[in-house]
């Protein structure tokens, strides 16, 4: 059922109740149904759009089901499919309609198309994306690439969804409403990193210098504030390097709470924001120490991630075993540096290891795959000796993964692997060139 409403059109008006049953499982979904009253005692209506086809009601918002998740999807553009299905939406209002659930449509249909520009409708370079960020953008350098050299990902994809159909059902928070996904997967992410001897990423520690710097950071609070926080983070990376040497063993909670934290630091490098909400750094003030932020982390997260971490205990005992130099944590590749960056997250044994704390498995698909060959073919120079790439789907506690040949044969390749990345970094280099010329011609005709 997941596949045939992931992939043929005609199980279009299924596939959320398949992703709902995917998300929480059936036992919720009867649960919160018994809960419900019948329609005309109902004080308010919650409804699909396809559902509320024919009908009206006098007073309608629409909700954030249109909304982009990230800025990276609202980059795409409106979809045409999505603005009729808009269009049917705000037309059932008969007096009164609330439209803030689409405000950002407007907008979005006035800028160039992500399929025909040459740059992000902020401006930016397609080329000077970072690896996940060009494989939205069907003209960026490594998507014209990937076109060219590995065509089929769905292939691999289809392998993927056959090796997860006897999978257990992802573990999952169940006792908070609005868990935040994004911490969490960054907590795994750092609890896992610490599992094989590594600190949770060079990112973090950038979090905690940026927030104790005099650089100016859009919401930033008082110079009280920064200097708590920077104070707090640099006690953090002391805690968790002295575990990693042994000096100071710190429990399973310990490390969560700080890794959970860290993560907050990592999101203002990330962003270049200060945090407004959801982020623990935010209710910060000038007397705050990490003990106090520590203490705030959510319970749900520390149930959370105990259940991945116990999920991973058997797929990563082999990993753990390896030599040190044979663990490497978020590797950069020679190529990273042609692009805006690409950084992957485990590299064990020869082993290329892309962690997903997904409670949607299924819906891994053609850029995830387009990622982990991006990484496989920005190591020009064969730095990491990688001879397998797969999925740890690390709320489920299992690796799917193929060896290299048969990874580059689904794809459709048709050359080698070292052939593939010579002709990388040339297309790299010749994207250079032209990106030179195309800004010196600019330049020329301004003047």
């Amino acid at each position: 059922m997941q596949e045939y409403a992931e992939q043929d059109s005609a199980a279009a008006e299924l596939k959320a109740i398949v992703e709902l049953v995917d998300a929480y499982g059936p036992q919720q979904i009867v649960a919160a149904v018994n809960r419900m009253v019948v329609e005309d005692q109902a004080r308010v209506v919650v409804s699909t759009v396809h559902k509320s086809k024919g009908r009206e009601w006098n007073r309608v918002r629409i909700g954030d089901g249109f909304t982009p998740v990230d800025e990276q999807a609202s980059a795409r553009g409106v979809h045409p499919a999505e603005a009729r299905l808009i269009y049917v939406a705000v037309t059932r209002a008969r007096a009164q309609l609330d439209p803030a659930g689409i405000a950002w449509a407007e907008a979005q249909l006035r800028r160039p198309s992500a399929a025909t520009a040459d740059s992000t409708p902020q401006g930016v370079p397609l080329a000077a994306l970072p690896l996940t960020g060009q494989l939205e953008y069907p003209r960026s350098p490594m998507s014209v690439f990937m076109a060219r050299h590995l065509p089929r990902p769905e292939q691999v994809v289809g392998s993927y969804l056959q090796r997860l159909r006897d999978l257990p059902h992802p573990v999952q928070p169940m006792d908070e409403r609005r868990p935040d996904w994004a911490a969490l997967g960054h907590t795994i992410d750092y609890r896992l990193r610490l599992s094989l001897g590594s600190d949770p990423g060079l990112a973090v520690a950038q979090g905690v210098r940026l927030i104790g710097s005099p650089v100016p950071l859009e919401g930033v609070p008082g110079a009280g504030v920064r200097a708590a926080l920077q104070t707090a983070g640099t006690r953090l990376l002391a805690l968790l390097q002295s575990h990693l040497d042994g000096g100071s063993l710190l429990s399973d909670e310990d490390l969560t709470r700080l890794c959970h934290v860290a993560g907050c630091f990592e999101a203002v490098y990330r962003s270049g924001v200060f945090p407004r909400r959801r982020n623990l750094l935010a209710q910060a003030n000038e007397h705050t120490t990490l003990e106090e932020l520590t203490a705030a982390v959510p319970v749900y997260v520390l149930e959370d991630i105990a259940e991945q971490m116990q999920l991973a205990e058997q797929p990563f005992a082999p990993l753990r075993r390896l030599p040190a130099g044979q663990r490497v944590c978020g590797p950069v590749f020679a190529g990273s540096s042609d692009l805006g960056g690409a950084d992957a997250d485990f590299i064990a044994g020869g082993l290329l290891i892309d962690c997903k704390a997904t409670t949607r498995p299924h819906k891994i698909g053609r850029a995830e795959v387009q990622q982990l060959a991006g990484y496989l073919l920005l190591d020009y120079d064969d730095t990491y000796r990688i001879d397998q790439v797969g999925f740890y789907l690390s709320r489920q506690g299992t690796l799917i993964a193929w060896t290299v040949p048969e990874f580059l044969t689904a794809l459709g390749a048709r050359k080698p692997l070292l052939q593939l990345r010579g002709e990388l970094r040339d297309h790299w280099r010749q994207t250079r060139v032209t990106r030179a010329a195309e800004a010196s011609s600019s330049a020329h005709s301004r003047r």
